[in-house]
């Protein structure tokens, strides 16, 4: 049985997307550009996150949005 109230592991691309409402091309940037972004994969190569990573691209989110920092 799953509880709704337990944390994810782990979350997949689209979830984080969804989530810090963000494009997959902007996530992608920011790996290249923030070397602490560091995702994992699964044993079939899906692409997945941690809580801290979906937190760590909220945060890059405000400061480039907010704050106009750039990210380049």
């Amino acid at each position: 049985m799953s509880d709704k109230n337990t944390p994810k592991l782990f979350y997949k691309l689209e979830e984080v997307c969804r989530l810090a409402k963000v494009e997959a091309a902007t996530v992608a940037q920011w790996e290249k550009e923030f070397p602490f972004l560091e995702p994992g994969f699964t044993a079939n190569g899906q692409k997945i996150f941690r809580p801290k990573d979906l937190e760590m691209i909220r945060r890059i989110k405000d400061l480039v949005g907010k704050e106009n920092i750039p990210a380049d």
